[in-house]
């Protein structure tokens, strides 16, 4: 029996590989491609960040152009809060005001001659302290109660009783919500001779109806 005899003639330097495109053809192309993505790539990278300057470059100048007017604007409306705020805590005050001017009225006409007043002293919690430059602080409270202190002398006793069931009587009951001699606050008045008339040194402790400041 016979077998066909294959004798390959060619030399190992002539063979070709049996793939339709051989590497040596494939690398280059793939690299030349490669390289050729990569700079269209850069152009374009290049054409977007030149647009992104200069569209910043646009920006920075609009904002430098209206930075005075900004700043301005700001300096308005902070003026404008300023004011605005000062008007509502003069509102505050001005619905928290007490007319004294009827009480004090009475309390003239409601006075015995025995009795002479030293100090009338009419007070608040203390405020904040401030600066004597800055504005007027506004109230920690929604609500303040105030006292007043009277403060005199009397030639009698029964004098400071009168006053006081006059304290307790219209008008000082719309204003006063009470009104007492604190213990110890009567006292005798030093005499400065033998001929001096005795009298007594006394206080009288009001509490006055808060204010509201709303």
């Amino acid at each position: 029996m016979s077998y066909p005899i294959h004798v390959n003639l060619l030399l190992k330097s002539e063979q070709r590989s049996p793939a339709p495109v051989r590497a040596k053809v494939m690398v280059p192309a793939f690299a030349l491609l490669f390289f050729g993505a990569f700079l269209v790539w850069s152009f374009y990278i290049r054409s977007r960040t030149e647009v992104y300057a200069s569209r910043e470059a646009s920006v920075n100048n609009e904002i430098e152009r209206k930075t005075p007017a900004h700043r301005e604007y700001l300096d308005l409306k902070a003026a404008t809060s300023d004011t605005e705020a000062g008007l509502e805590q003069l509102g505050y005050f001005s619905n928290a005001r007490i007319a004294w001017a009827e009480a004090l009225e009475a309390l003239a006409r409601a006075t015995p001659d025995t009795v002479q007043f030293t100090q009338i002293n009419h007070s608040y919690p203390p405020q904040p302290s401030a600066s004597p430059l800055a504005p007027l602080p506004a109230p920690t409270n929604r609500v303040e109660k105030g006292t007043v202190l009277l403060r005199g002398r009397m030639s009698h006793t029964a004098g400071v009783a009168e006053l006081l069931e006059e304290l307790k009587k219209e008008p000082f009951t719309e204003l006063f919500s009470e009104v007492e001699v604190p213990p110890g606050a009567v006292k005798q008045e030093p005499r400065l001779d033998e001929t001096a008339m005795e009298t007594m040194l006394f206080d009288i402790r009001i509490e006055v109806d808060p204010r509201r400041f709303e």
